[in-house]
């Protein structure tokens, strides 16, 4: 049986103190992400989904309604939509078209007599392109007069709170001294990356959620980029749609960083400048421009009332009952051509944030001094980590992608000098010998089945509604024989490590599994220190789901100094393992997941999630 050795691996964030648990941070290095991309991606995808509704309970009269996809064109981004087919198990008494008021293009079919099943096919090809060369935006802000289709998306609504007295006073701190809308938009784009930690599914998904907890899922995200910038007089229109999970690189001088998104439903926003129209942004990741790998259906004030593709209504008896809903997407990629390259910047969010190269001239003038912006509130569970006082240095505004040219002509100044390295213990509180540890990425939704998952109907009466939801699978195939990951976490007290868990789901195969604990050298996986005991393969559930499978150490053998490390899946046999992820770096720094292909020992590859794993072990 051939023997492989995999790595996969996660940053570390403590997690909980309850008891004799501690919760403590990691306190990684903290470096601007701001990536400049420029090149092209060219796809023609086959996209088909299969929806299966059971209506078991259902008595009566039942509808299904789609918004058929349109041909689209942006700044950065092009949608063109061909041989548009649905197809249903049994026919449909009737169908009905309309068009709504935001533009969608509606389908209803409605069942006189729903039978037990019904089966609907949605499927079309899209040729999507995404072209990132460098933009030229002139438009002013404060913004000046708007009108026609722009104007109707600077209301509020029930989910996007724009004129909340916090978010008035939040988008008033991020955009004061900024001249062009690009800079304006950019400064909130920044904040939401950075204080907005990814959750699937979310308590709620309005604005002031993300606002005052500081997590959220797409829906949140795009809530909140929309209300702070309608506060502050920008255009924001909802959009929903579908994320393909095919991946792409962009080549850094470092290396390359892999991107990938969840195969399902997703939310994003379209912003409008009055120079360039409606540019698209993924309010988690990107910036003036959205992969090809998105597929856009339906847009909306927020997603409340982008609710038609996808939606289910029935007249029933009881009301506590309901039929059960399940989607099959695919996507098959006839022609795939990407060609991206990136430079990263010295300024920007913490989080990694990709935009095109963006020129923003407005006359100068003398410059605004800058509010200081505050960070998301934190939770009262989690306590924060004492920093010492220190006086403010005044630094100029800054404004993004304006031309040098455009600038007054400053005096040069001498490089900056680096700020001593801080010792990362010696902020965290003290820790009793034998006390407990955990360290890790670890709000998953554990043991949810992606594919009949559903959020309760709404409604009145006998008539319910149930419409789309969100929650996407985003997990990684880890046993392939071609691709090994490695993810790094920090240890911030001296501790004998006990354990390590990752959220993994088993779709079939045997084997022997394994972790290796590694060594930091530079950034990247180093020296292996112990290996972990055996785990058998079949151990692990093939229920739907993702939840803990653990790995033990001796604690002999891990003794572990405070500092950063990486860790490793190793496998034996033919497992077909997936194990879970998070958009985003919501515990470690933007190049602390890595891969290698096989056969190359460099780590050179980054990638843009971070898996779910804990640590757990005992103070020393």
């Amino acid at each position: 049986m051939p023997h492989h050795r995999f790595a996969t691996f996660r940053p570390a964030l403590l997690a909980l103190l309850a008891g004799s648990v501690l919760l403590a941070y990691a306190a990684l290095p903290v470096r601007a992400a701001t990536m400049v991309v420029r090149g092209s991606m060219d796809s023609l995808i086959d996209f088909s989904m299969e929806k299966t509704i059971q209506s078991a309970d259902v008595t009566n009269t039942f509808y299904l309604s789609f918004v058929e996809p349109k041909t689209s064109q942006s700044p950065t981004f092009g949608q063109e939509v061909r041989d548009f087919r649905l197809a249903f198990d049994p026919t449909p008494n009737n169908r009905k078209t309309y068009t709504d008021k935001r533009g969608n293009e509606v389908l209803e079919f409605r069942w006189d007599k729903p039978p037990r099943t019904i089966k609907a096919q949605v499927s079309f090809k899209a040729a999507n392109t995404t072209t990132l060369h460098t933009l030229q935006s002139d438009a002013p802000f404060p913004m000046q007069s708007i009108n026609g289709e722009p104007a109707e998306y600077l209301a509020g609504s029930e989910q996007v709170q724009k004129d909340d007295a916090r978010i008035v006073a939040l988008a008033a701190t991020l955009t004061t001294g900024a001249d062009t809308e690009f800079e304006a938009v950019q400064r909130i784009s920044e904040w939401v990356v950075d204080n907005v930690r990814y959750v699937n599914p979310s308590e709620r998904h309005d604005a002031l959620y993300s606002l005052e907890s500081g997590k959220g899922n797409c829906q949140n995200y795009s809530h909140l980029a929309a209300a702070l910038m309608r506060a502050s007089g920008i255009p924001v229109r909802i959009v929903n749609g579908f994320t393909l999970d095919e991946p792409f690189d962009v080549t850094l001088i470092s290396g390359v960083v892999r991107s990938r998104m969840g195969l399902g439903r997703h939310s994003w926003i379209e912003v409008w400048f009055p120079d360039l129209g409606w540019a698209p942004f993924n309010p988690q990741n990107t910036a003036m421009f959205v992969a090809n790998r998105f597929i856009r259906v339906e847009v909306g004030l927020d997603n409340k009332e982008t609710v038609s593709d996808g939606k289910i209504r029935w007249v029933v008896g009881d009301r506590s009952r309901r039929p059960s809903v399940q989607e099959n997407i695919t996507s098959d990629f006839g022609r795939d051509t990407v060609s991206l390259a990136g430079q990263e910047e010295q300024s920007g969010p913490r989080q990694r944030l990709m935009r095109p190269e963006v020129h923003s001239e407005v006359a100068v003038r003398t410059p605004t001094p800058v509010k200081p912006v505050p960070a998301a509130p934190t939770p009262a569970a989690r306590p924060t980590e004492p920093k010492p006082e220190q006086k403010p240095t005044p630094q100029p505004v800054t404004k993004p992608g304006v031309r040098p040219q455009q600038q007054p002509s400053p005096k040069p100044s001498p490089k900056p000098t680096p700020e001593p390295a801080r010792n990362a213990t010696a902020l965290l509180p003290k820790v009793p010998t034998g006390s407990q540890l955990v360290y890790g990425n670890l709000e998953f939704p554990e043991n949810v089945d992606f594919a009949t998952y559903a959020e309760a109907p709404t409604g009145t009466g006998n008539v319910l509604t149930l419409t789309r939801n969100f929650m996407v699978e985003t997990a990684e195939y880890v046993t392939t024989h071609l691709r090994q990951y490695a993810q790094t976490f920090e240890v911030t007290h001296p501790m004998a490590l006990r354990d390590i868990s990752l959220a993994l789901h088993r779709y079939g195969g045997e084997g022997m599994l394994w972790l290796d604990l590694m060594r930091d050298a530079g950034g990247k996986p180093g020296d292996l220190i112990a290996t972990s005991e055996f785990v058998p393969v079949d151990s692990i559930s093939l229920r739907p789901g993702y939840r803990w499978a653990s790995f033990a150490f001796a604690s002999s053998e891990a003794q572990l100094a405070p500092g950063r490390y990486w860790i490793g899946l190793g496998y034996t046999g033919d497992p077909i393992l997936n194990w879970y992820y998070t958009y985003g770096k919501p515990v470690g720094p933007p190049d602390g997941t890595r891969f290698r292909d096989a056969l190359v020992s460099d780590w050179g590859g980054a990638l843009n999630y971070e898996f779910n794993y804990r640590i757990r072990g005992t103070a020393r």
